[in-house]
């Protein structure tokens, strides 16, 4: 047996908020245990609860009535008897779903009873009218559509004890009570239909949406208006905003007319984001935020960290920068000290043997201390710049011999009375001579 139920009126819709592609999120109380105003007790509404999970929510709407119910009135035949009449079973349309997952259907015991609550999406890609004027109404009346799989009369009470939820009507407030086996056919007939919707809404993107930021005088303005907030998009007209708040959480805001510029904190609306993975017929949901709040505290410390640790690598550096810049200090000074200490012993060895004046070395020690040799190195990388000192100052001796040679060979071409000295004397005008006359 398959029955089509109105819960007595007791059920009803609430539309909680919108999203980012302006569907409606809606809380329904679908239905209750105990008997009903039909005569009708449903049992085991704890157990059957879930079957409710990822069915069609549908309404009904003709001739610009919402809620027209389950299209049926009732009619006189020929023979005097009442029937319901049914204009058009098909008409009743998919407006939205049931989430099909763990936490969108639970179970509340209130006065006794036991209530099964779920929550869902209205889709306004498909009915946007439709849709829009259900929400401005905040609050209807729904039916619950079941299939009945097992019963039994108590008096003139059905007793449903197993059944299974097909899904969930909107009601108008003129509608006829629901009749057993009303549009199951339909529901059945719909269920390629509603497949598509379902794919259709998982992929849907609005078309206009919402955009980045683009102008930069708008930014600025909705910066200075949403201090602490990071604005992420905004619609053409500037007065609907998505953005993240100080914990990195996304939301939104519509500046209204009347607000006259003034943000008021109490309108921000958390956007849901939730990542859902199904294992076989179990589904495990996670919250994106969370996650993303998680991952951005992750990488804050991680940030952090790297400071810190960069901090102690610049101090490092620093520290071997003056350990190298002493090292190089004192390296200096002893190459310093070894070219001028290798000039000095080849000075002194000079002036004993050739009696050259002290000053000969003076250029070469000047270039010394400017840093001349301080960098000569051969082939293989050594220092080798008292050497080079050593060779630049045995150039200038070496000079200074060639010019005492060539004095002492000229002066051997004159005539006595040219030179001054008496004859037969031996000249005393050996090298040694030549070269202090040269350096006077």
């Amino acid at each position: 047996m398959a029955l089509k139920t109105k819960s007595g009126g007791l059920g009803t819709l609430r539309v909680l908020s919108q999203d980012r592609d302006l569907n409606y999120e809606v809380e329904l109380e679908v239905m209750r245990s105990g008997l009903n105003n039909n005569r009708w007790d449903y049992r085991n509404v704890e157990r059957y609860a879930g079957t409710f999970r990822g069915t069609p929510i549908l309404c009904a709407y003709v001739d610009g009535q919402i809620g027209d119910g389950h299209n049926m009135a009732e009619v006189m035949t020929p023979d005097g008897k009442t029937r319901y009449s049914f204009t058009d079973p098909t008409a009743e349309r998919i407006v939205g779903m049931i989430y099909d997952d763990p936490s969108a259907v639970h179970t509340e015991v209130r006065n006794g009873e036991t209530w099964l609550i779920a929550k869902g999406k209205l889709w306004r890609f498909y009915h946007p009218e439709l849709v829009d004027k259900i929400a401005s109404q905040r609050k209807m009346e729904v039916s619950a559509e079941t299939d009945i799989q097992q019963g039994h009369k108590d008096g003139d009470v059905e007793v449903f004890e197993a059944w299974k939820g097909l899904g969930v009507t909107i009601l108008g407030d003129q509608v006829a009570p629901a009749v057993p086996g009303a549009n199951i056919r339909a529901l059945a007939a719909m269920r390629n239909q509603f497949q598509e919707m379902k794919l259709r809404a998982a992929s849907y993107k609005h078309e206009k949406g919402v955009r980045v930021l683009s102008s930069k005088s708008l930014m600025k303005k909705l910066a200075a208006m949403f201090e602490g907030y990071r604005i992420l998009g905004v619609n053409d007209a500037g007065t609907k905003v998505l953005m993240l708040d100080s914990n990195f959480a996304p939301c939104a805001y519509e500046i209204r007319e009347d607000d006259h510029g003034v943000f008021i904190p109490e309108r921000v609306v958390s956007i849901p984001l939730r990542a859902r993975y199904a294992f076989g017929d179990e589904e495990l949901e996670v919250d994106v935020s969370e996650l993303l709040s998680d991952l951005v505290e992750e990488a804050l410390k991680r940030a952090k960290d790297a400071e810190d640790s960069r901090e102690v690598a610049k101090n490092e550096l620093a520290n071997l920068e003056a350990q190298l810049t002493a090292m190089s200090e004192r390296e200096n000074a002893r190459r310093t000290k070894a070219c001028e200490d290798a000039v000095k012993r080849e000075l002194d060895t000079a002036q004993r043997n050739l009696s050259v004046d002290a000053a000969l070395a003076d250029d070469v020690l000047a270039d010394i201390q400017s840093g001349k040799y301080m960098n000569s190195m051969n082939a293989d990388g050594e220092w080798v710049g008292d050497a080079q000192a050593v060779d630049a100052f045995m150039a200038k001796v070496g000079r200074l011999q060639m010019n005492a040679a060539q004095e002492k060979a000229r002066l051997k071409t004159h005539y006595a009375w040219e030179t001054g000295l008496a004859p037969n004397s031996s000249g005393g005008d050996d090298l040694a001579a030549a070269i202090a006359r040269i350096s006077d």
